[in-house]
């Protein structure tokens, strides 16, 4: 399989730019932002293999760790995207969308007007996602997780390469949230719960990822006029052949 792609540099001139009402100028900025946030996480989350350290249990936990982490943060990017685009009243404009940005748009409205999916995102954003919640409310909870799992198990490294892998808060976390989905309407086992969780911003933030781009170019930048100044092909590796090991041997001067 080919190891190349070609890029192209396109440039928006100065005297374009200027052509960009004020709001068009932050929905620019914000979307491409939000394009760029979700291209790295997903990525990341691609990267993740489970590694082989010669003890099966770490390396489970090690893998677990990496999803949990991506999995709340896209949760997260994908609830604060669609806070974005209320606050925007994107949806006012859909009178002058394509027929297949306004299925995307229909797309997206349909998942988070599903009270369980908006419920769901929303306290993951808030009480793991973007903060380290200190509401009491989370307190039974936490309560009902740590009594059903028992004792407290960690895997602490011995240097300064971030190894230590608290795997009981892992799996303390997937309770709560598992427990939260039942609550909202989420049906199925534990094991298929814990699958939705994962599967659910995947699919939501593919669909937005579409909108986004396509927003950008029907709506935002319709009128503009772009120059190639570029084409240059480079090479790079198969998605299929990185992995990020979280299990790491420091060889450098500083701590993590």
């Amino acid at each position: 399989m080919s190891r190349e792609l070609k890029f192209s540099r396109m440039v928006l001139s100065k005297d374009q730019v200027k052509k960009l009402s004020a709001r068009d100028k932050k929905r620019f900025l914000m979307l491409t932002n939000m394009l760029r946030d979700l291209d790295l996480y997903r990525k990341l989350l691609i990267y993740v293999r489970k590694q082989d350290t010669g003890n099966r249990d770490l390396d489970e936990a090690a893998l677990i760790t990496f999803v949990l982490s991506f999995d709340k943060i896209l949760i997260s990017k994908a609830y604060e995207i669609w806070e974005f685009l209320g606050s925007e009243k994107i949806g006012q404009e859909k009178p002058a969308f394509s027929a297949s940005l306004a299925s995307l748009w229909d797309e997206i409205c349909t998942f988070f007007h599903e009270n369980k999916n908006e419920e769901l995102f929303q306290f993951v954003r808030n009480k793991f996602g973007f903060h380290f919640d200190w509401y009491p409310d989370l307190e039974p909870y936490i309560e009902n997780a740590m009594n059903e799992i028992g004792d407290l198990e960690f895997w602490m490294g011995n240097d300064s390469s971030g190894n230590d892998v608290f795997d009981s808060s892992n799996s303390i976390m997937l309770i709560v949230l598992r427990n939260k989905m039942r609550e909202l309407g989420f049906t199925g086992s534990d094991e298929e719960l814990v699958g939705q969780l994962h599967k659910l911003p995947l699919h939501i933030l593919h669909i937005m990822s579409n909108f986004c781009e396509r927003y950008l170019t029907e709506i935002i930048l319709r009128q503009s006029i772009f120059q190639e100044k570029l084409v240059f092909t480079v090479t790079v590796p198969l998605l299929s052949e990185v992995n990020v090991p979280l299990i790491v041997k420091n060889d450098l001067k500083e701590s993590l």
